[in-house]
């Protein structure tokens, strides 16, 4: 992709980032199906009395965008200003089978078209995000499953409030298929969780729009996704330390693997991450989290590159407000030739800062303004959402 482009869908494409806390719990401002953990993620996840039990939850989101103060580190920057009004629906279902086992599906629907022209409401299509079967056993120590779900190096994508994550989309694989397993148990040193699993890119029907072909999106996936390989050969593995005696709230979770080469004339990329979570309440409806990610890659994005990659993050929770203060830096170097024969700068970097609120009987709201500069292009984005969580209670 070329570096301006990707600047520029590093923020037209920011992740909607958990808005979860004390009085936010309920309502996260994405629905993020782990596989390992066997259960739909906020109000849907609800005990069955009786077995085959079906479930659901449905989030809608309305975004509006402002792209402005755009400049280019050389020559003139590829566009003004940009405004989007966007819909985002996520459709999440959960069809247990017994009390061990389960399938899980969860579809999207947004603006897929991506590009810098004002929009409102358009190229808007469907995707199935993820499609898998899980078993977790009743003391939820041990699962396995297969199926399409995500993979990812890092957890910022979806852990950090607010409304920027910094890169930690390029580690995320959404859709990917394969199969996994996860095994936890309780140490000395608190609670442990080991998980393994074998990957490749859905390269086939299950991963295609619903209304309207997208050649463009379909390109940029190739070029820029996960490898497609004949078999499973792209492998992760994570290992997480919580609840530790005498340090409550703090988490630890360390992510190793290997995204194989599929695509003729690029190269492996292996990938390391560390995350450090900590929340520490300060008074009753008043909590501190603070946030923190590390990411080392070697063939970043399949190209002679390697990137270290750091994202911290700060929230304040009081009562049904949120404030968010988070900052992300990535510095690239050449592991052949040099970084401008291959169209690339050495340092990437970026600030947020955003506001939510959790409405006691509507939507959630949040409010943000973030600034990039990345791959010779700096952006500042300005956001607006309301979003909207059903489930059965």
């Amino acid at each position: 992709m070329n570096p301006l482009r990707r600047a520029c869908a590093g923020l037209i494409a920011l992740a909607l980032a958990m808005a979860s806390s004390a009085a936010l719990a309920e309502n996260p401002g994405e629905i993020v199906l782990d596989p390992g953990a066997g259960a739909l993620s906020g109000k849907g996840a609800t005990a069955a009395s009786s077995y085959p039990a079906f479930n659901w939850e449905m989030l809608l989101a309305l975004e509006k965008t402002r792209l402005g103060q755009i400049s280019a580190d050389q020559g003139a920057a590829p566009f003004s200003q940009a405004n989007f009004l966007d819909p985002i629906v996520q459709l999440a279902l959960e069809f247990k089978l017994s009390p061990e086992w389960g399938v899980y599906a969860l579809s999207q629907a947004r603006n897929l078209s991506g590009g810098a022209d004002n929009r409102v409401f358009d190229g808007v299509d469907a995707q199935l995000l993820n499609l898998f079967l899980a078993y977790q056993s009743q003391d939820k120590e041990r699962s396995v499953f297969a199926g399409k779900f995500d993979v990812s190096f890092g957890e910022a994508w979806h852990r950090v409030d607010g409304i920027y994550s910094g890169f930690s989309e390029d580690y995320h694989y959404q859709g990917a298929l394969g199969l996994g397993a996860r095994r936890g148990w309780r140490s000395g040193w608190g609670k442990m969780a080991l998980s393994a699993m074998a990957f490749k890119r859905d390269h086939g029907i299950t991963r295609d729009t619903w209304f309207a072909p997208r050649d463009e999106l379909r390109a940029q996936a190739d070029e820029n996704g996960l490898a497609n390989t004949p078999g499973l050969r792209s492998a992760g593995l994570s290992w997480e330390l919580s609840e530790m005696p005498g340090v409550d709230g703090l988490r630890l979770n360390v992510d190793a693997g290997h995204v194989a080469q599929g695509i003729q004339g690029r190269r492996a990329m292996d990938v390391a991450a560390a995350t450090l979570e900590y929340k520490h309440q300060l008074a009753q409806d008043t909590e501190l989290r603070l946030y923190g990610e590390l990411v080392s890659a070697r063939g970043f994005d399949g190209r002679e590159l390697a990137a270290q990659h750091a994202t911290l993050s700060a929230s304040l929770v009081a009562g049904r407000f949120v404030w968010t203060a988070t900052g992300a830096r990535r510095s690239f170097s050449a592991l052949s030739g040099d970084l401008a024969s291959q169209g690339m700068t050495p340092r990437d970097r970026g600030v947020a800062v955003a506001l939510t609120y959790a409405s006691e009987a509507g939507p959630v709201l949040q409010a943000g303004v973030a600034r990039q500069h990345a791959q010779g292009l700096a952006v500042t984005q300005l956001t607006l959402r309301a979003i909207w969580l059903w489930a059965p209670h």
